[in-house]
């Protein structure tokens, strides 16, 4: 299960007044009822990645997708995926009371793990985060929330040797499985990663 602990509550209300919508007009699209958005524009409730992902379902907000992971403010020239360089563009089709508002999104504070992913697409290369805009415009949020499941990351950590070992066990038939997990289980001497794996096959 995923666990995230940030609020995205600014973040929602930066969304929907970017793009200059009331709260009614707002709910309507993505669905949130009134009294809930309401609520996490106020901040007596939090708005969770869950609730991110659900409002980047709808056509109009997968652009804001990768301003997720990166909140500077640059010239459309300067954007780091083609995604954002498309967002600059509606803004400058916007009313000029829209552009006003431009980028109440940069007011939004990071938290530090929003820091640690600013920098990380900061050094990534263009071909690498060109690549990242294309994953995310076609998975959009739900991706990013696989990449943050602690097991995932675990396997992805793993040496490539046991990698390669732990992708094996999608091609075993059932019996071969519990055979080896029977084994594993019997050797409390192995690291948890390596436990983790295993476990995390008879889940699925």
């Amino acid at each position: 299960m995923v666990t995230k602990s940030s609020d995205y509550s600014k973040k929602l209300l930066a969304l929907r007044k970017l793009e200059g919508l009331t709260q009614m007009r707002f709910s309507a699209i993505t669905g949130i009822s009134l009294g809930t958005l309401k609520n996490y524009e106020t901040g007596q409730k939090p708005a969770r990645a869950e609730v991110m992902e659900k409002v980047l379902k709808t056509e109009m907000f997968k652009k804001y997708t990768m301003w997720l992971l990166h909140d500077e403010d640059t010239d459309a020239s300067n954007q780091i995926t083609p995604i954002l360089v498309n967002c600059e563009s509606d803004l400058l089709k916007a009313s000029p009371k829209t552009r006003k508002k431009k980028y109440a999104l940069n007011n939004v504070k990071e938290d530090d793990n929003t820091l640690v992913i600013n920098s990380i697409v900061k050094n990534m290369t263009d071909e690498e985060r060109l690549e990242l805009a294309k994953l995310l415009s076609k998975e959009g949020f739900r991706l990013l929330l696989k990449l943050l499941d602690p097991d995932n990351q675990s396997l992805l950590n793993l040496p490539d040797k046991k990698k390669r070992a732990a992708l094996r066990l999608e091609s075993m038939d059932d019996e071969q499985f519990r055979e080896i997990l029977s084994k594993i289980e019997g050797n409390t001497d192995l690291p948890q990663e390596e436990m983790n794996v295993f476990t995390k096959k008879t889940v699925g």
